[in-house]
């Protein structure tokens, strides 16, 4: 915080930062094993390290408007939640789809301001933790074929925030449906190699498509 106070120890502040809060957490851990009456209770540990650097961050992204104490503070956020949800009785899909979505309408309010690079980083997470938590919802279910919508979904949020990373997941996600539906569905059926064939067809052309809208999303919106 004082390396950020002087224009030319900026730089080196960052480094600092991240030195900070691997540092801080830890020595929280630490302290609640050696010096706290044990709890058996994971999750209240963590709550108490998160919220705590939530709060810290929170204040000095605050002070100083800089994108590394933002990172920081988003990421302590859902470090905080995840276990506050874990104590609030919630199953562990319905936390990962919530923190997921919210990280998708986080991500979409500061793609918009000066602090949109830590976007793909936390894009990349909350992609993931949605495409996974509908897997385990729909898996195996009579209406499984709900997960091409959602990944359409995915695909749609990504246009729209122009973003590539996004994109990517999702159409990773996508191909991992499709095995996951040709496995399913016509794996005991005489037609099962036609099915790889058209499956496979459909995965060229799906990675065909995405490579070609992520150049177009590389390419600036003229003014």
């Amino acid at each position: 915080m004082i390396a950020q106070g002087d224009q030319r120890f900026v730089k080196a502040s960052t480094p600092l930062l991240i030195i900070a809060a691997a540092l801080q957490p830890t020595g929280l851990f630490v302290f609640l094993d050696e010096y706290m009456p044990p709890s058996g209770n994971f999750a209240k540990a963590s709550a108490f390290v998160f919220g705590f650097m939530l709060i810290q961050q929170a204040l000095a992204f605050a002070a100083r408007r800089r994108t590394s104490l933002l990172f920081f503070t988003v990421l302590f956020f859902y470090a905080f939640m995840s276990p506050v949800m874990e104590l609030a009785g919630i199953d562990s899909e319905l936390t990962v789809m919530t923190l997921g979505i919210s990280g998708l309408l986080v991500c979409s309010v500061i793609n918009r301001t000066e602090h949109h690079g830590i976007v793909p980083f936390f894009l990349f997470c909350s992609g993931i933790g949605v495409t996974a938590a509908a897997y385990d919802y729909l898996n195996n279910q009579p209406y499984d074929v709900g997960l091409i919508g959602i990944v359409a979904g995915l695909v749609y949020v990504s246009i729209l925030m122009t973003s590539r990373t996004l994109l990517t997941v999702s159409i990773i996600a996508l191909l991992a449906y499709l095995v996951y539906y040709t496995d399913e569905y016509f794996k005991d059926v005489v037609g099962w190699p036609l099915a790889l064939v058209i499956a496979g067809l459909l995965m060229i052309g799906i990675s065909a498509y995405a490579v070609k809208l992520g150049r177009k999303m590389a390419i600036p919106a003229p003014h």
